[in-house]
């Protein structure tokens, strides 16, 4: 019905849509908790380092259009929940939450901007010197380690607290579909070339991306668990004391 390049295609555009909601998702949630001590430092540190890592990295080693375009989301998203958590840190007293309401213009942006992107273009031309795409699959490497590292730091954190805090499960939810859909947009587009050792060239070049979805993949699948494993409780400052509450369920249970 469809052609493998369609196929692709299409998947691209999901996991684009995977990853700019579960950024977008997360950020309004904490804006609504007012707090996002749920968050391991070294989570947020790990997926904005590893996010300019992989900026570079896709530019740089040619990658596929939906790659480039979901680096450059995640690195705007990330940078935004690092500086929300900054942000929460230094706020020492519980003021009325009106950020929700800004980040919703966010929200419609980031879609908007994914809906107008051009068409993905068939990763069948992969250009570039060969130093020029080393560099680039050294920055690939190098952007999957931090990524991996984050999301296991923020799996021993809620393993520590006994809790997942306020972060949304459908953070990692987006995540796991996000990562899916780049393994399937890979693999699909590995079949759209003419000859066996074109595609295994493809593979070789995505390998650090496909390696990276698959562990991300994985500890999303062990974070996702840990929320049936630990209740959900937010933080709330008041005054001196940290007082632990059950969340409303306007969110809460998702």
């Amino acid at each position: 019905m469809f052609d493998l390049e369609t196929v692709a295609t299409i998947s691209g555009h999901f996991s684009i849509v995977g990853w700019v909601l579960a950024g977008v998702y997360q950020l309004y949630v904490s804006a609504l908790d007012g707090t996002a001590d749920s968050f391991s430092p070294f989570f947020l540190v790990g997926y904005v380092v590893g996010d300019i890592s992989n900026v570079v990295g896709c530019f740089w080693g040619s990658q596929m259009g939906f790659q480039k375009i979901i680096s450059i989301c995640s690195l705007v998203t990330d940078s935004l929940m690092a500086l929300q958590f900054i942000y929460f840190r230094r706020k020492q007293s519980l003021q009325p939450r009106r950020s929700a309401a800004l980040l919703r213009p966010v929200a419609y942006a980031s879609m908007v901007a994914v809906s107008m992107a051009s068409p993905l273009e068939p990763p069948s031309k992969i250009g570039g010197s060969t130093q020029q795409l080393l560099i680039g699959q050294s920055f690939a490497w190098l952007a999957e380690t931090f990524y991996v590292g984050a999301v296991v730091q923020q799996a021993l954190k809620n393993y520590e607290k006994k809790s997942t805090g306020a972060v949304s499960r459908l953070l990692f939810i987006f995540d796991l579909f996000g990562s899916l859909s780049t393994l399937l947009t890979i693999f699909v587009t590995s079949r759209t070339f003419g000859s066996t050792t074109e595609s295994f060239d493809f593979l070789a070049t995505e390998l650090p991306y496909l390696v990276g979805a698959a562990l991300c993949a994985a500890m999303d699948v062990v974070l996702l668990y840990q929320y049936r494993l630990y209740p959900c409780h937010l933080v709330v400052l008041d005054g001196y004391q940290t007082i632990s509450v059950e969340p409303p369920t306007k969110y809460g249970s998702i």
